[in-house]
């Protein structure tokens, strides 16, 4: 119901038809931008996204946390935060993702591509304010969203996406309305 015409994949900007079928036959998925498993760790005694608390349910099912994404870069993802990778040595998946990055180790993190980073702050702070969930579990510093925001201001796509998440939940994202905008 969100893509009925089809769209773009958030990380690579891949097109996709209304079958979900891109021009490479890439497979795709559905992205958490604040990650399952680290909403589901909010709530006591939950350690994964099998979590049966009605909050975290509700968290994870949320359309304004979920974005369609080429399935091998969402698992590279996986539950990593975002951040602000100097340098473009941490490119992945540069045959079809070039914008894509990634760092290694124990403290890896994605710098989305710009197009998108204004879209993920905005659903990153709905989720934090909705739910209560701590920033600090989806980003390095929350002082990026700002930015973010302010460099990539709403689109036209992502104004309708967020109509129709209204339409469908009845949880339009405050941060899209006009006075909000400036922010």
């Amino acid at each position: 119901k969100m893509y009925p015409r089809g769209g773009t994949e958030l990380y690579c900007g891949v097109e996709f038809d209304a079958a979900r079928q891109t021009p490479d036959n890439l497979a795709m998925s559905v992205e958490h931008t604040f990650p399952a498993d680290a909403i589901a760790e909010t709530e006591p005694g939950c350690t994964d996204r099998s979590c049966p608390a009605p909050r975290v349910q509700r968290a994870m099912a949320d359309l304004q946390n979920l974005w369609p994404a080429v399935g091998r870069v969402n698992s590279s993802r996986s539950r990593l935060r975002y951040g602000v990778i100097s340098g473009e040595d941490s490119r992945r998946f540069t045959e079809f993702c070039p914008d894509f990055e990634r760092t290694a180790g124990a403290k890896a993190l994605v710098e989305p591509r710009d197009d998108v980073k204004g879209d993920i702050a905005r659903s990153l702070v709905y989720m934090h304010f909705v739910y209560g969930l701590p920033l600090e579990d989806a980003v390095t510093d929350k002082g990026i969203l700002l930015g973010w925001m302010h460099t990539d201001p709403p689109d036209a796509e992502e104004m309708r996406r967020n109509a129709l998440i209204d339409q469908l939940q009845g949880t339009p994202n405050p941060l899209l309305m006009e006075a909000f905008m400036g922010l």
